[in-house]
């Protein structure tokens, strides 16, 4: 995987405690600020320019996200249909971990 840098575009923010997502974050952008929860995204105050990526796993509602104004992925697992089905009703983009990590700077 290639990494990408373009002053222009903003910064990647990412929501995950798992390392392994982290990583492969690290590995595709060439710069990321990594946060453990939502809370800790909302007080950075990421701008409109701004690509966050959150693991579902560290959602308690979709409702938060609308408090930024970056560009906002949530990713899961493929299985939980339910919780794509209550993503797509908050009019929250949502993507499968798999096909996230597959095709990473598309959803920058």
């Amino acid at each position: 995987m290639s990494t990408i840098s373009s002053p222009d575009s903003g910064k990647v923010l990412v929501v995950s405690t798992d390392l392994m997502d982290r990583s492969k974050f690290m590995s595709a952008f060439a710069e990321v600020e990594t946060f453990r929860n939502v809370d800790a995204l909302i007080r950075a105050r990421p701008g409109p320019d701004d690509s966050a990526f959150v693991d579902v796993r560290l959602l308690d509602t979709f409702d938060r996200l609308r408090e930024i104004s970056a560009k906002v992925t949530v990713y899961g697992s493929h299985v939980d249909r339910d919780v794509f089905q209550a993503a797509q009703t908050a009019g929250v983009a949502m993507v499968a971990r798999s096909k996230l990590f597959g095709q990473l700077q598309r959803y920058r």
